[in-house]
């Protein structure tokens, strides 16, 4: 990534809301980003994507720098796992609408929301992507069902054996480093369980919360 062209590029080139995301994901600090925001969003048609594209190419982005907006948005996954195709066809001149249509479900999913209808897609909450720290399994147990009760996924599917499994792992990971402890919280849409803040970050899960009290407060909080 160039950042003198990614300053020039933001003053001086056609900005639209899915570039304006990608240029906000590599520039700015990601502590004081609203992922929620409807502010940012994906590509949805050609002459968006142009804009990305646009972006892409004039700043000298890598595939490295795409998965940085990933890591910063989660739900633009589906359009980085499929960026060199979409770049391939909006080449060519035709196509590039039909395959943002086709990641269109996905992204909404991943964004936590549930599809309602064919036409139809439902949020009942705001989701969050926070975590706190457990200092005892019985303690990171508890508050994982207390998780999946506000709806989230588990950390594989909707079964909660495999939370604990991982839970019980991270301890004993952990313990092998002296560290008693671990730290569970949530992504957009899934139970998320880690050794360490990094680990918490990678997968989708930003800011942490000193108090558990606090934490629950949010997570019920719409």
């Amino acid at each position: 990534m160039n950042k003198d062209k990614m300053i020039e590029w933001i003053g001086t080139h056609h900005v639209g809301i899915s570039s304006k995301t990608m240029w906000v994901a590599l520039m700015c600090n990601q502590d004081v980003i609203d992922g929620n925001s409807l502010n940012y969003n994906v590509p949805c048609d050609a002459d968006d994507f142009s804009r990305c594209y646009d972006l892409y190419k004039f700043a000298e982005l890598n595939l490295n720098d795409l998965r940085k907006i990933e890591y910063v948005f989660p739900y633009w996954k589906p359009i980085i796992d499929e960026w060199y195709n979409l770049e391939s066809v909006f080449l060519n001149g035709k196509g590039v609408g039909d395959m943002l249509d086709s990641k269109y479900d996905e992204v909404m999913y991943l964004k936590g929301y549930t599809k309602t209808s064919e036409s139809t897609w439902e949020r009942k909450k705001q989701m969050k992507n926070i975590y706190t720290l457990c200092e005892t399994l019985e303690e990171a147990d508890a508050l994982g069902h207390f998780i999946m009760g506000m709806g989230y996924e588990g950390v594989q599917n909707d079964s909660y054996r495999y939370c604990k499994l991982e839970m019980e792992m991270a301890f004993q990971d952990n313990a092998r480093h002296y560290r008693n402890y671990i730290f569970v919280g949530v992504n957009s849409f899934q139970l998320v369980v880690g050794k360490n803040k990094r680990e918490m970050r990678k997968n989708f899960s930003y800011k942490y919360i000193e108090k558990e009290r606090i934490f629950k407060k949010l997570l019920s909080t719409n």
